[in-house]
């Protein structure tokens, strides 16, 4: 009976590729560390919700560019695309829909359709309630 060599040259090359495949992955070579540690400024209630101020366009808007500013990485602010002249596909994508379908279906379409609420940060944290006449919605620093 030759089996139990046969398991056991296979055993043998299974655990030798595995081991091949495995070897040149690594971790990170540096410790993952917080970058910035700071303590709680305020711990406590804040003000009623009625209370609190209305924050204007011109605020809310100077909050966004203040956002947008975050995101932008310094070391990709001027961008090379080498490869633009040989990227695909050329022309116009045949895959962009550029107008909507014509679907006869016998649903019925919403009654009332309204943007919801945007935030400057993110994860904008959506959080929202549905009640019989009306839907109350909260993202990070704004509600509605």
């Amino acid at each position: 009976m030759k089996f139990p060599s046969l398991y056991n040259g296979l055993a043998t090359l299974l655990a030798l590729i595995s081991f091949t495949i495995t070897g040149p992955l690594k971790a990170q070579d540096f410790p993952a560390t917080p970058v910035l540690i700071n303590t709680g400024t305020f711990l406590g209630e804040t003000k009623a919700l009625r209370d609190l101020p209305v924050v204007s366009a011109e605020v809310y808007n100077g909050m966004v560019a203040k956002a947008n500013k975050k995101l932008l990485n310094p070391k990709l602010k001027d961008r090379s695309y080498p490869y633009a002249s040989t990227a695909l596909p050329k022309g116009t994508d045949a895959s962009w829909q550029k107008e909507m379908g014509t679907n006869q279906s016998k649903n019925r379409a919403p009654i009332l359709n309204f943007d919801g609420q945007a935030s400057p940060y993110f994860p904008p944290d959506c959080n929202g309630s549905v009640g019989p006449n009306h839907y109350f919605q909260t993202v990070n620093t704004t509600y509605a």
